[in-house]
């Protein structure tokens, strides 16, 4: 992933449909930065059983150049509650800082 950009991350889920899901959260972190997106600002593709969110510039700014963990939890319409692997993303360098228009 690049700063400065907006990118759109999709996850796929494994072992259960996106639609038995209730509460989502996806959270990236670095260091003690943290964004996390919840139910509301998750897409959700039943068709290929995967979330899907977008950031901001504003967003991918806040990042420093290197390495990301990502992670999804979530309720289930049952009552369980599922995590996902961390994953790790490098965030990569632009030369301009700041957004653009």
């Amino acid at each position: 992933m690049r700063r400065g950009t907006t990118p759109t991350l999709r996850f796929k889920v494994k072992g259960i449909g996106v639609e038995e899901l209730d509460s989502i959260y996806i959270t990236l972190k670095q260091g003690n930065k943290e964004l996390t997106r919840e139910t509301e600002e998750v897409t959700i593709d039943k068709d290929e059983n995967r979330l899907i969110i977008s950031l901001t510039q504003e967003e991918t700014l806040n990042f420093n150049d290197g390495v990301c963990q990502l992670q999804l939890r979530a309720t289930t319409q049952h009552g369980g509650a599922i995590a996902s692997s961390i994953v790790t993303k490098q965030w990569e360098h632009i030369l301009m800082e700041g957004e653009i228009e």
